[in-house]
């Protein structure tokens, strides 16, 4: 098909189907098996994906995100070399910044005031809190104001 095509109704192909000019659906558009879209997809409204999202180059996000789920099975990798930072982090409300956790719980908290809590019960009291164990410092370690 060349040109453009306006649905009103609903669209069901069997088999490979090739559009080469715009598709307008006023309802919804379903497919099952494979999909290739050689242009761009705009999308006016919410975007649901039932599955995985496989992205294969860049990822540039012109709009504000409320919600943010990521899971990754291995790792995550955050690599810079511009003049910024690799990663920036901004807490608008009175949560913590930021909290790691492993398997047994949480290990590492910086809290909204930018405390740092380390140990098995992270939650800090004061700018840097260790609790159970100790802090080892390669070289020296001053404390109070000399």
């Amino acid at each position: 098909m060349d040109g453009t095509l306006s649905i009103a109704s609903d669209l069901r192909t069997l088999g490979a189907t090739t559009l080469c000019g715009d598709v307008l659906a006023e309802t919804s558009v379903r497919v099952q098996g494979g999909a290739l879209l050689a242009g761009g997809l705009s999308v006016v409204g919410d975007l649901v994906l039932d599955g995985n999202l496989i992205v294969h180059t860049d990822v540039v996000a012109r709009t504000t995100l409320t919600e943010e789920f990521l899971k990754v099975t291995e790792r995550v990798v955050v690599s810079n070399d511009g003049s910024g930072p690799a990663l920036e982090v901004l807490q608008t409300g009175a949560n913590p910044i930021a909290v790691f956790s492993d398997e047994t719980g949480e290990r590492v908290r910086l809290s909204d005031e930018g405390w740092l809590g380390i140990g098995r019960s992270p939650v800090p009291q004061a700018a840097l809190h260790v609790t159970h164990g100790d802090a080892w410092f390669e070289e020296s370690a001053r404390v109070g104001g000399t």
